[in-house]
């Protein structure tokens, strides 16, 4: 990300590489999600003294705390996006993708200069929603 895009939405460096490490999680968070509401805690009646008195309560809070992030990138890429919802959802939720790859796979119908700026305004709207 250019300085000019830095001083016109006000992200710090040091916060959009933490948003982006965020966005980089999203498939590992979505599969998690769903281990997290497949699976139940062992219960025979065993005492655990290292776990904890309620794991069913634990989950649940780990699945909600995941819900949230992913819900907040999908709504930011829907509002930054618009018809271009789906194209930076994968170009900012895959490590290593470009502006020409996602051009390549037909999943972006702008310019690049025009992505960039959609891509600055999804990690300002993220910004503010985390």
């Amino acid at each position: 990300m250019n300085s000019k895009a830095f001083r016109r939405f006000k992200i710090k460096p040091a916060r959009y590489r933490e948003l982006q490490y965020i966005c980089w999680q999203y498939a590992d968070m979505i599969e998690e999600m769903d281990a997290l509401a497949t699976t139940s805690p062992n219960m025979d009646g065993q005492p655990r003294g290292s776990e904890t008195s309620d794991p069913t309560h634990d989950a649940a809070v780990r699945r909600e705390r995941l819900a949230t992030r992913v819900y907040a990138i999908q709504r930011c890429a829907r509002v930054a996006g618009g018809p271009n919802a789906g194209g930076l959802l994968m170009g900012v939720t895959t490590r290593g993708s470009n502006f020409e790859m996602l051009q390549m796979k037909g999943v972006v119908f702008c310019g690049r200069r025009q992505y960039y700026e959609i891509r600055y305004h999804f990690f300002w709207l993220l910004s503010q929603t985390l």
